[in-house]
């Protein structure tokens, strides 16, 4: 869903709005991720159908563009939205929870390149919210039941690729068959015709991306192993782990932020923190 946005109003990277549009119900308010770019001169949400508002949404999507209307009531803030106060930070995205990761990594990108800049930077002095950027290294989980998401967010992910010194990219693939048990001999004949049409171009068949600059693996990630690498890499960092998803792998994503961190984080004898922040749905 794209609505045009009011030049003057700003937000951040995660920060959310409450939608109301009067095609679908006159009454209803709900809150959705704004999945566009603060420097975009629109705001765009990528919406599941999961629920009564949402599915009316789906049925009634060219009513509601005909008439035109939508009341927006925004900026709010979320947890993910202080990921750029980091120089050192990890996103994990749960199924459509990487609606906050698309404005974020749009963000980076841009800042990377030195596309954008401060709208107040001749009275701000640098020190508003959108100029806080401390990021230097973002590693980047997404976990999804199926490859139909990558519909939207491939073109995304190839673009990512452009700034993989800054960032690290993972995507893992749990729904598909191609996650059943090594004895599967259907899904083990797929995996080897995705491996040998990457071999012979260099891309991945169903992402788009670049084989070896992003990785797509079709299982469920090992937090433990992916925590140790994180903290070998980065000794003597406060890593920020941000999630937006379901609450189960918060959980999971809790315990190895307490299990793989020291006391305190210090350069000196490479002792390491990460701190956690989540969203929940």
């Amino acid at each position: 869903l794209i609505i045009e946005r009011p030049e003057e109003q700003r937000f951040r990277a995660g920060h959310y709005a409450f939608l109301t549009l009067p095609a679908v119900s006159r009454h209803e308010q709900h809150p959705f991720t704004i999945s566009s770019e603060p420097g975009d001169s629109f705001l765009s949400f990528h919406i599941r159908a999961v629920g009564d508002w949402t599915n009316a949404l789906l049925d009634k999507v060219e009513h509601v563009a005909k008439q035109g209307i939508a009341f927006v009531d925004f900026p709010y803030g979320s947890a993910s939205e202080s990921i750029f106060d980091h120089e050192t930070a990890v996103f994990v995205g749960a199924g459509i929870g990487v609606t906050p990761a698309a404005s974020i990594l749009q963000h980076v990108v841009r800042r990377v390149r030195g596309d954008v800049g401060c709208r107040n930077a001749a009275t701000c002095g640098c020190s508003c919210a959108c100029c806080r950027f401390r990021l230097k290294r973002l590693h980047f989980v997404w976990v999804t039941r199926s490859t139909d998401s990558f519909d939207w967010f491939s073109a995304l992910l190839r673009e990512l690729e452009t700034i993989s010194d800054v960032l690290t990219v993972h995507t893992y693939v749990t729904g598909s068959k191609l996650t059943a048990d090594k004895g599967n001999v259907a899904s083990a004949l797929i995996r080897l015709g995705i491996d040998a049409v990457s071999a012979q171009t260099g891309k991945n068949v169903l992402t788009g991306q670049t084989d070896g600059a992003l990785s797509t693996v079709f299982a469920r990630p090992d937090f433990a192993k992916l925590f140790a690498g994180w903290k070998r890499e980065h000794r003597g960092e406060r890593i920020g782990v941000f999630y937006c998803g379901p609450h189960g792998l918060a959980n999971v994503l809790h315990k190895n932020c307490e299990r793989w961190s020291d006391a305190t984080a210090s350069k000196e004898d490479g002792s390491t923190v990460f701190v956690f922040e989540k969203e929940i749905f």
